[in-house]
């Protein structure tokens, strides 16, 4: 039964391929950039991904540019982190 049930748990792609596939989805129903995430594209978003069976999870992805962290020096260091979840159970009132 224990073997049964993971396997029809386990999901049948990994989370940073699901979460991507989310995010063309996303982007691709949206007439606004992607850098300019107002209340439509919000409730866009809650639609998707309220119709979406798969799961989904922090990504951390390189991003092309680079940001000096401490200021000074030659080491540069971009962190991008893109959170994919349920925005359906924000309580914002924007």
């Amino acid at each position: 039964m224990a073997t049964l049930l993971s396997m029809k748990l386990k999901p049948s792609r990994n989370i940073l391929e699901n979460t991507e596939s989310i995010r063309r989805k996303i982007i691709l129903q949206s007439s606004l950039p992607a850098s300019n995430f107002s209340r439509s594209k919000e409730e866009k978003a809650v639609r998707i991904l309220s119709k979406s069976k798969t799961d989904l999870g922090i990504v951390h992805k390189r991003s092309n540019t680079e940001v000096n962290c401490d200021g000074g020096g030659e080491k540069k260091v971009k962190i991008c982190a893109s959170l994919v979840g349920d925005y359906g159970t924000s309580s914002d009132s924007d």
